[in-house]
């Protein structure tokens, strides 16, 4: 990596500052938000056991709780500590944690990007656009994001924590990282994918894996088998994960079979992008065809699908030599 120093202090504080600033002006007015009648009744209104906020019992409960088909015992215990500190009967004070959350993670995710790179213009605008972008909006102002606020706290401070480690590596950064990722799952089991983001990450800014095979087969093993550690803990993660679905036979997951699944991946992908750029008809659930009794995607579609998708991968690798940021970040 070669991109030199382009900040100072005060530049970075001035930065973050205005980062902050826009957040709590555009999602303060949730501080008058009611509970919304999609999950909120399950996650805080009518739930006995968060209205008691945090005693033993529901301590105990929050790691053994299978509502909402999650298992996300940190989750509980934080919508536990907003019911001791501001009681369940408004969702205003639930919401403003969303808002805090939030900020934090946009604020962490500049430092991130910006010690990774060690540009704060490119990384100022891509916090911005995590930050203000309306597909941010459901789990800030919708009490029962907090899980997808909280996953994203620990999994961000997990990155940094690791890219860290890989600057002074020793064994207290390492199992600091590892600890962080796991805080993360036990908010909401959903960053499975996070070792191999480091992957990325080595490849680019970090620039560990073209060291790795200039330096030979060796180091290259090693750069993979040290993320194995991750790997197990996103497996136990899933397990458990797979196991409350068949516990509490989850209506939302009723998928087509696996082959189908992956051949119609790529439409997923399609329509995130097209929410990206053009951010219309956002809602809170976006079903599948088959759950609202509606023909599977038929054959034209799937393929136009992978053809964007393979058109955007092409001109990614066309373009990795002078902006390699493009690659990683679509990879």
């Amino acid at each position: 990596m070669h991109a030199r120093h382009t900040s100072t202090p005060l530049r970075a504080f001035v930065t973050a500052l205005a980062l902050a600033a826009a957040i709590a002006g555009v999602y303060l007015p949730v501080r008058d938000h009611a509970f919304v009648e999609f999950d909120d009744p399950l996650y805080v209104r009518d739930n006995a056991v968060v209205q008691r906020g945090l005693t033993g019992e529901s301590i105990d409960w929050a790691f053994r709780s299978d509502q909402a088909f999650l298992w996300h015992p940190l989750t509980w215990l934080s919508l536990m500590l907003d019911t001791e500190l501001h009681g369940a009967d408004d969702a205003g004070p639930y919401a403003l944690t969303n808002v805090a959350l939030h900020v934090a993670n946009a604020l962490i995710l500049l430092g991130l990007l910006t010690s990774l790179t060690r540009r704060l213009g490119p990384s100022a605008f891509a916090a911005a656009l995590f930050a203000l972008h309306p597909l941010r909006v459901e789990p800030v102002a919708w009490v029962s994001g907090r899980k997808e606020e909280l996953a994203a706290l620990f999994a961000l401070l997990a990155i940094w924590a690791y890219v860290d480690w890989t600057r002074r590596r020793n064994l207290w950064r390492a199992a600091g990282a590892l600890a962080l990722y796991g805080l993360s799952l036990l908010a909401k089991p959903a960053h499975f994918a996070l070792p191999f983001l480091l992957l990325l990450i080595d490849a680019w800014p970090l620039e560990r894996f073209q060291r790795a095979i200039d330096a030979g087969g060796a180091a290259v093993r090693r750069l993979v088998l040290e993320k194995l550690p991750w790997l197990a803990l996103a497996s136990a993660a899933a397990l458990a994960s797979a196991l409350m679905i068949v516990r509490t036979q989850n209506p939302w997951v009723e998928d087509p079979p696996l082959l189908l699944r992956i051949l119609t991946a790529p439409i997923s992908v399609v329509l995130y992008l097209e929410k990206t750029i053009w951010p219309t008809g956002l809602t809170i659930v976006y079903p599948q065809p088959h759950q609202m009794g509606l023909p599977f995607y038929g054959g034209l579609e799937i393929a136009a699908a992978w053809i964007v998708l393979g058109g955007v991968s092409l001109g990614a690798l066309w373009l990795r030599r002078d902006h390699p940021a493009v690659l990683w970040g679509w990879a």
